[in-house]
């Protein structure tokens, strides 16, 4: 469900326009539903004031902020250049979290780096760009 919305919200935004806070609203609001219907069926318990905290945090500054910047950028540039940006997400997480929370850096990552940076290298050396159709 979680990759349909966020299809929608690219959709909504790139190719159909619209208002981003508008359609950020409908994003995130409908995954909050849909979190909170979920957790309905599971019982649930009401958060403290850190809990709340951090759930705004998270909410406002991690999401809200930064797909209204994706969204910026996307409207600004090629799609396929900004997707390409998203190969550098497990790089930059694994060594933030070996840097900050000194977790231990295992083989098996490594491996798994590689074959990730292997294939958008792929991609990007050895697969022609296609002029856009003229749809």
């Amino acid at each position: 469900m979680a990759a349909f919305l966020y299809a929608v919200f690219n959709v909504l935004n790139k190719k159909w326009g619209g208002n981003q806070l508008i359609n950020m609203f409908l994003y995130i609001g409908s995954g909050a539903v849909l979190a909170f219907a979920c957790c309905a069926r599971k019982g649930i318990s009401i958060p403290g004031r850190g809990q709340i905290a951090g759930l705004l945090w998270f909410g406002i500054c991690i999401n809200a902020l930064g797909f209204l910047l994706w969204v910026k950028v996307l409207q600004q540039s090629k799609i396929a250049s900004v997707a390409n940006a998203a190969y550098f997400t497990p790089v930059v997480s694994l060594i933030l979290s070996a840097v900050i929370l000194h977790e231990s850096i295992y083989p098996s990552s490594v491996l798994g780096l590689g074959l990730i940076l292997g294939g958008f290298l792929f991609q990007l050396l050895y697969i022609p760009n296609r002029p856009p159709s003229a749809n």
